[in-house]
């Protein structure tokens, strides 16, 4: 069975491996693939954190064991290569249990091995080919046949055991725990009790033990994960002919050191494909040649490098802020794109095996906004004293800092200072603009949706403006509504409420002073943070003396977060685990629960600890406040018991408009575990990761799989 699993590989992503384990061979596989055993391609990609082991920061050495590792081991620690699996008895359709769940049992002529699982569909949940929602007992009591031949009356058995836990796999969790033996009654059964949510491997196999991840060094317990290094340089004198270079990650055609042309001595980069391969139908789509480089949260950067054209009709440039254009960069890329040459044929889409659109020849040099140019912000001639494109070696720089686009070729500055996105440093351009083109309807209401409201010191038309600002100035706002008195209506004497919602629609009626929805303003056209990379056409071209640079404060790629203390009351948000400047390490408190920023330990007031001082937003609090919220490990949520209802950190997704991170929100909790209200905790590395993608700004017809983004004080 293939491509069954291919799910995020956190908790919930073993139990659903686990569960599709035992249940294939209920059908009769006898093998099940997953993709991948170790993810070590760039973060933000299609199935980012998809393997048993996350190797995603070559740079710093950094790897995980994730929770798809020990499931995993469930088998291969306790079966061999060519054992045979049982079939069930006729009683038990597909080795289904009477509580739920199901079982395996594999055996050889003298040995045998039982797997249970009893996962939850909230607990065990895949990306594609899920059945209907299912019932499981809290706990059972499971009596099974063992075969006799293996194991007689009165053979002791090995229990092993894993139950779904959102602190990240290390020695001291939940995952492949030693459980009590049992022994094999008189009549051939066993007899144990299962609790939901785990999986059991019960064996005549003795001496196993879980393997000890290593205590230091370059392991999921020793080096912290790292930003990708700036400043950064490769000349590939280094790499041996016909490899590829470290770092860099091509994603369409392909890129290996060679000897220089040109003239020059040494080694260099070159693209080998003048034309598409024929691959399997539903892969068998290419864009254009395209190796990316950093990070996705890269917003302040300088690429250069030295690039030559070595075929007629080919063109090279540099990119920057480049994003996927969805299912493995098959698509027009938007970002930043400089190239020289020629650019790609029209499409985005074109099919191994057919002869692709021809390139489109530049006369001198174009910067664009997509990897296909079909929208061009400028261009222009090369520079005088530059020589022709073609079978000559130029230096392309391309700089984006404060959000203005600044590029030189062959050291003579072509363009400077063009404004790309809206700027990071102030969000009152954006929200004048929202106030600008709200509309204010008198004779309606928008009910229910509500998530804050604040009492006015106004009343009439000044009251609706300043809600209205309010509402723009606030990244969960979708829609406002006026009241006259906190209870609504429009008759009251009191001062009037300003109600901010996460949505809502406009019903006929009467009830509210004022309503609207938020305008969002349109999005800029180049991402505000992306990959950097190297781009081509098809053809051979070679690229060499690579640099890339921060040019943000400090020589960050970022803006970075701030440097000030951190006292009670500061706001927590969601930004990628290794942003600049970005406090992300936290850890479990002694007693009740608590998340603990750990460079606030040792305070003269005392530690600060995840909670909220307003049941609006996250919030650092003294860590024995009432108010400091607890971590549920079982499933992943940071919660609070308050006014009698559950409430939950709830992560908000950063939208391409939005200037800063947004800051964390409370919200209730919703009954079966999202995304954006799970979290896993890796003890090793103080790493508090959300579940979904929440960090990185969200661009409309890409594709974002984020899946480093940490709860940080950074605002």
């Amino acid at each position: 069975s293939s491509e069954d699993y291919s799910t995020y590989s956190d908790a919930t992503g073993a139990g659903c491996f686990a569960r599709l384990l035992v249940q294939n061979v209920g059908w009769g596989y006898s093998a099940t693939i997953s993709w991948y055993l170790l993810g070590a391609f760039a973060r933000g990609m299609d199935y980012d954190a998809d393997g048993l082991i996350r190797a995603e920061w070559p740079t710093s050495g950094h790897w995980e064991v994730t929770p798809m590792a020990w499931v995993t081991m469930h088998w291969t620690l306790f079966t061999e290569v060519g054992w045979d699996i049982t079939p069930c008895g006729t009683t038990t359709a597909r080795c289904s249990l009477p509580g739920g769940g199901n079982y395996a049992l594999l055996t050889s002529p003298t040995e045998a091995t039982l797997v249970v699982e009893t996962f939850l569909h909230s607990a065990s949940k895949c990306v594609r080919n899920d059945p209907p929602d299912w019932h499981v007992q809290q706990t059972q009591v499971v009596v099974l046949d063992f075969p006799a031949q293996q194991a007689p009356a009165g053979t002791k058995l090995e229990v092993w055991r894993s139950c779904s836990g959102w602190r990240y796999p290390a020695n001291d969790d939940t995952w492949m725990q030693r459980d009590t033996s049992v022994t094999v009654a008189s009549n051939s059964t066993i007899t144990f009790t299962a609790d939901v949510n785990c999986y059991y491997t019960v064996t005549t196999l003795t001496g196993r033990v879980k393997p000890k991840l290593p205590a230091g060094g370059v392991s999921n317990r020793g080096a912290r994960p790292a930003a990708f290094p700036l400043p950064y340089r490769e000349n590939f004198e280094g790499i041996t002919v016909g490899a590829e270079a470290p770092f860099f990650g091509d994603q369409e055609a392909k890129w290996e050191t060679v000897p220089a042309g040109g003239g020059r001595t040494g080694h260099a980069s070159q693209q080998q494909l003048t034309s598409w391969p024929i691959l399997e139908p539903q892969c068998n789509v290419h864009s254009q040649p395209i190796s990316i480089i950093g990070d996705l949260f890269f917003e302040s950067v300088r690429i250069t490098t030295d690039v030559l054209i070595e075929s007629e009709g080919t063109g090279v440039g540099v990119a920057l802020r480049v994003r996927n254009p969805g299912s493995f960069f098959r698509g027009v890329a938007p970002g930043l794109f400089l190239y020289i040459g020629a650019t790609p044929g029209v499409g985005g889409s074109n099919a191994g095996g057919v002869v692709p659109p021809a390139s489109m020849l530049l006369p001198g040099w174009i910067l664009c906004a997509d990897s296909y140019c079909n929208e061009q912000i400028t261009n222009g001639s090369l520079p005088e004293g530059s020589s022709t494109a073609v079978g000559h070696w130029h230096t392309l720089q391309l700089e984006v800092s404060d959000n203005q686009a600044t590029g030189a070729i062959d050291t003579h500055t072509v363009f400077k200072n063009v404004v790309v996105s809206q700027s990071r440093a102030s969000s009152e351009p954006i929200i004048e603009e929202c106030v600008a083109h709200t509309t204010v309807v008198t004779n309606k209401v928008i009910a229910g949706y509500d998530y804050r409201q604040t009492i006015l010191n106004s009343t009439g038309a000044a009251a609706i403006a300043s809600c209205v600002r309010d509402c723009c100035a606030d990244i969960v706002c979708k829609a406002w509504a006026v009241t006259l008195g906190s209870e609504g209506g429009q008759t009251s004497n009191a001062g009037a409420t300003c109600w901010l919602k996460t949505g809502g629609t406009m019903d006929e009626r009467s009830g509210q002073l004022a309503c609207g929805f938020k305008v969002e303003p349109p999005a800029t056209t180049v991402p505000p943070s992306g990959w950097a990379a190297v781009v081509a056409t098809l053809g051979v071209s070679q690229f060499d003396n690579f640099a890339l640079d921060g040019t943000g404060p400090g020589g960050a790629s970022a803006e970075p977060c701030t440097s000030a203390p951190p006292l009670a009351g500061a706001t927590l948000s969601s930004t990628p685990c290794d942003y600049p400047g970005a406090d992300t390490i936290f850890a479990a408190g002694t007693s009740g629960g608590h998340l603990v920023l750990s460079t606030t330990t040792t305070l003269e007031g005392g530690p600060l600890c995840i909670g909220s001082n307003n049941s609006i937003n996250a919030t650092l609090v003294p860590c024995d406040s009432d108010t400091a919220f607890a971590f549920d490990v079982p499933t992943g949520r940071i919660t609070l018991r308050s006014n009698g209802q559950d409430v939950c950190l709830t992560a908000v997704q950063r939208q391409q408009t939005d200037v800063v991170a947004p800051v964390l929100t409370v919200s209730a909790c919703v009954d079966t575990p999202a995304d954006s209200q799970q979290f896993q905790l890796n003890p090793a590395t103080g790493a508090l990761r959300q579940k979904g993608s929440h960090c990185i700004a969200q661009i409309s017809g890409t594709t974002l799989n984020y899946r480093d983004c940490c709860i940080a004080r950074c605002a």
